[in-house]
């Protein structure tokens, strides 16, 4: 019977697998603080906008939106793009290097151990 692993040798196996996608993880992450840091800076561009650009009519700043705002969201929506295509690419190929692995290791097991274990058992792991 092998032994029963602690949660800190699970974690740290597990975060074996991420490894070798951490440039893909990273870029992920910088996406999501973009698109984060675009969210604040529109809510906190509000203020100006209502003060200045509607109640003031100052012209210079009513001018500087329909350049600003465009590119602001235009920036968003790769983030937000870059972020969920990344994140899903990483997850997608983590499951799949822990289901070769498994499937592997079932490759080099005993045919004993088939003959105890139910195939659908066997089978519900790998999936």
């Amino acid at each position: 019977m092998p032994k029963k692993m602690s949660n800190k040798e699970l974690y740290c196996q597990l975060l074996s697998y991420l490894r070798p996608l951490l440039p893909i993880f990273i870029i992920a992450l910088v996406s999501s603080i973009g698109y984060a840091a675009i969210d604040a800076y529109v809510i906190k561009l509000l203020q100006p906008l209502v003060d200045k650009g509607i109640v003031g009519r100052e012209s210079s700043f009513i001018s500087f939106l329909p350049i600003i705002l465009p590119l602001l969201f235009l920036f968003r929506g790769l983030c937000s793009f870059g972020s969920n295509y990344c994140m899903a690419w990483v997850s997608r190929k983590l499951v799949l290097n822990i289901r070769k692995d498994l499937f592997a290791h079932y490759l080099r097991l005993p045919v004993s151990y088939f003959d105890k274990n139910n195939s659908g058992e066997l089978l519900s792991k790998i999936i």
